[in-house]
């Protein structure tokens, strides 16, 4: 199976091969990925601190993930109630 995103290394820039799109892909993507599976584990597991705390960390790797922004939001609504 052939991708259909082409990924330039020395730019961290994607491009969808159909419609031209570009995204950036960060280069510590197994690290913030490995944050946010862990995050999300503690936020599900109604450890809403330890998420936070990891969330926080995944925010200072990358500070643009909205994913990591709206996990924040979920942990921290539940513990202002």
């Amino acid at each position: 199976m052939r991708s259909n995103i082409d990924f330039d290394e020395s730019t961290s820039i994607a491009t969808c091969k159909y419609c031209d799109s570009k995204m950036i892909v960060s280069k510590n993507k197994d690290k913030i990925e490995n944050l946010f599976n862990r995050a999300t584990f503690l936020r599900q597991n109604l450890d809403f601190d330890g998420a936070i705390s990891v969330f926080d960390d995944l925010l200072r790797e990358d500070y643009k993930d909205s994913a990591a922004h709206w996990g924040m939001v979920l942990a921290d609504m539940v513990l202002s109630m």
